[in-house]
């Protein structure tokens, strides 16, 4: 289906400037770390609408480093179904007991999700997490309910 707007999406992509990326990536094209050359080719980028997406692959390319800790944001626990197919080895989502060293938080309540990156290791910026909300100390009942 997406054959008719290959060509038009690479136009389009030329029109931009295209930059290095500043945090590696791992292609989905070919499952592998993605090179600089492919980062700034439009052509990559239009191949990238109709290519097989190898997201299994990309998973396990990521799993071989170590401590990396995987953030996935979406509804559905895709990571932990593709590391499944990932040479066997089971990654840890949101509340699931890890069973690798690839730990995957989901980003489907920010709260909670900045608290599993916080006790992973992650330092947050959270001036800017809560940036635009007015906090106000309340005093409340030392009872319990």
């Amino acid at each position: 289906m997406m054959d008719q707007s290959l060509s038009r999406f690479e136009q389009v992509v030329r029109s931009v400037r295209l930059s290095l990326p500043r945090i590696p990536i791992v292609s989905t094209v070919t499952g592998k770390w993605m090179n600089d050359a492919d980062a700034i080719n439009p052509s990559y980028w239009a191949a990238h609408l109709r290519s097989t997406v190898r997201f299994s692959d990309a998973v396990k390319t990521i799993l071989e480093e170590d401590n990396k800790i995987l953030l996935e944001a979406g509804p559905r626990n895709v990571y932990y179904y593709a590391g499944s197919s990932a040479g066997g080895k089971k990654i840890c989502c949101h509340h699931r007991q890890p069973r690798h060293v690839g730990k995957c938080i989901r980003i489907l309540f920010a709260d909670e999700s900045a608290g599993q990156l916080w006790l992973n290791g992650i330092q947050l910026d959270w001036k800017a997490f809560y940036e635009g909300q007015e906090r106000s100390k309340l005093s409340l009942p030392s009872y319990t309910f």
